[in-house]
């Protein structure tokens, strides 16, 4: 695994790769968004990670282990459902709140 100091990406050349190879059969990951790579760190087997100079990680690239990628279109709700989901969601936290 490769560690260095790097700076921070701008924000218009992050981006975040996830790609499957047929010939070894594994998913990989590759960003340089920091939002995304802290929420993908705990599933990616690293072979480079990149910190700038407070030691944060700024770029990652490896192998996604322990976690299932799923590519699914954004499911589209009706106003209805919005609406039904709305009141659910105040429901739990009003529970939630209340203990």
């Amino acid at each position: 695994m490769v560690k260095s100091i790097v700076s921070v990406a701008p924000r218009d050349e992050q981006e975040t790769v996830i790609n499957y190879q047929g010939w070894d059969g594994a998913w990989h990951f590759s960003s340089n968004n920091p939002v995304q790579i802290r929420k993908w760190e705990k599933f990616v087997t690293p072979s480079v990670r990149q910190f700038d100079s407070l030691g944060r990680v700024v770029n990652l690239v490896g192998t996604i282990t322990g976690a299932n990628v799923q590519i699914s279109k954004q499911r589209q709700l009706t106003p209805e459902q919005t609406e039904l989901q709305t009141r659910r969601l105040a429901k739990a936290r009003e529970a939630k709140r209340n203990g």
